[in-house]
């Protein structure tokens, strides 16, 4: 999109990755010592209520990373396109659609932001790439 990716990102995905491990590790030794020592049922109990926010952890930091991920492509794919059609529209026009585009509530906003761009690229021979966000990948 012409824009490297933000370094942070990887470092936060790594440190996501290192903070999903113990959980996850946890979870597995769990399971193991379940299945070779069926001692007490009411210990067993105990720890599979413990499981629960050990489980519900890495969720969370996925959702998280994927969001920001999200967000990322989003705002860098704007910023590609607006710089392709602002040689082609007044300053003015520049402003109301960045203002749009700050004002976005969900999908439906976007497509209309992006329907505007499309017309401009079209009625001046340009080619915005494709922007996949929200495409059959995106939840």
């Amino acid at each position: 999109m012409g824009v490297a990716k933000d370094p942070s990102l990887t470092v936060y995905a790594l440190i996501i990755g290192f903070i999903t491990a113990f959980p996850v590790a946890m979870i597995r030794i769990f399971f193991q010592k379940k299945s070779n020592d069926d001692k007490s049922r009411e210990n067993s109990k105990r720890s599979g209520i413990m499981l629960i926010p050990i489980a519900i952890l890495p969720l969370m930091l996925f959702y998280q990373m994927w969001t920001m991920m999200f967000q990322y492509e989003v705002v860098t794919s704007f910023d590609q396109h607006i710089k392709i059609v602002t040689p082609y529209i007044s300053e003015k026009e520049k402003q109301i659609i960045v203002s749009k585009f700050s004002m976005m509530n969900g999908e439906s906003d976007f497509k209309s932001l992006y329907a505007e761009l499309d017309k401009i690229a079209s009625e001046n021979k340009l080619v915005l790439p494709k922007n996949k966000t929200y495409g059959l990948w995106a939840f």
